[in-house]
């Protein structure tokens, strides 16, 4: 049995600070969880992406270019550049629509079943070893509050495809890393959206929320609170200087040391992006429900500081 939430749930009413520490826990969670994943899947030679687009076609074979752009939620462009690199990997071949003479479907080769099946296998055992050391009560417990929010997007095909996004859905609702990620990543596609209006992405915003007028920060402690990557995290403070929202100023104590702080045009930016991100926030945390969301927070918390305490202890073994 792993680490134990002794912290009881505030069953109150959803409050606004409630709902953003349950993002911030899914942001800083997806991190930690999916560096783990990424590292495992290099070694496979594949990525976090393309491990979804190769299970997709080994639940069903024989997509087009665009099945898979819409069913990854990526642009067509991007599906294109995918099933190419894919394709240069020797991990799938394309064969032409017996219905069609225009479309072209992607099915895996042997190699790319093979190792789609072996980068699956060893995401599995992560989890078992994410589950042995949060327990598996807690571990089970964090699975069901999320799973109501966990839904894929239903793509229209064949029967036999949207069997198969059945099946990957509950996949990725029984594994705690493709949970999370699946919430982060629907969060900021969400919220991106909302955010077009003010001319932010999500990153920007991310890092607003992290920033204040009157108490300077360093760049390290910013994009490590904002919960993003820090080349991402690097380029939103680059282009938020630009635009006048963050003034940026050597420290008066730290020769070199650079620290930012929130402009009044960042401040108002802030506020208009907290007013459209709070929308999104809410429609997918009300998917988890009221009563629950609390709860959940106490174990993203537990699970968070479980696997930080055990990455320090494997760095100083």
């Amino acid at each position: 049995m792993g680490a134990k939430a002794s912290a009881s749930a505030d069953q109150s009413q959803m409050s606004p600070t409630t709902t953003d520490a349950f993002w911030s826990s899914i942001r800083h969670l997806d991190r930690l969880l999916s560096k783990a994943d990424s590292a495992a899947l290099r070694r496979h030679g594949i990525t976090i992406t393309q491990y979804i687009a190769m299970m997709g076609l080994l639940q069903s074979p024989g997509q087009s270019a665009a099945h898979m752009s819409r069913c990854l939620g990526v642009s067509p462009q991007a599906a294109h550049a995918l099933v190419k690199r894919l394709e240069a990997q020797g991990y799938l071949h394309r064969v032409g629509d017996q219905h069609s003479d225009v479309v072209v479907l992607n099915r895996l080769t042997s190699l790319g079943q093979t190792t789609s099946a072996a980068a699956d296998d060893a995401l599995s055992r992560i989890e078992e070893e994410r589950r042995d050391l949060i327990g598996t009560l807690e571990y089970t417990e964090l699975l069901d509050l999320l799973a109501p929010a966990v839904h894929l997007t239903r793509v229209e095909g064949a029967p036999e495809q949207l069997d198969a996004q059945r099946r990957i859905e509950q996949i990725v609702r029984r594994r705690l890393g493709a949970s999370v990620r699946h919430l982060a990543a629907g969060f900021a596609s969400d919220i991106t959206g909302e955010l077009r209006e003010i001319g932010l992405t999500a990153a920007q915003y991310f890092v607003l929320e992290q920033l204040r007028t009157d108490e300077p920060a360093t760049m390290s402690r910013i994009i490590q609170d904002a919960g993003v990557p820090q080349q991402t995290g690097s380029t939103a403070l680059e282009v938020l200087t630009r635009i006048g929202a963050v003034e940026s100023f050597e420290s008066e104590n730290h020769l070199g040391l650079a620290l930012r702080t929130l402009t009044a045009h960042g401040a108002e930016l802030r506020t208009r992006g907290q007013a459209l991100a709070a929308e999104v926030k809410d429609r997918i945390a009300d998917a988890i429900g009221t009563s629950h969301i609390s709860r959940a927070v106490v174990l993203l918390t537990v699970v968070r500081n479980a696997l930080d305490t055990n990455t320090r202890a494997v760095g100083s073994a």
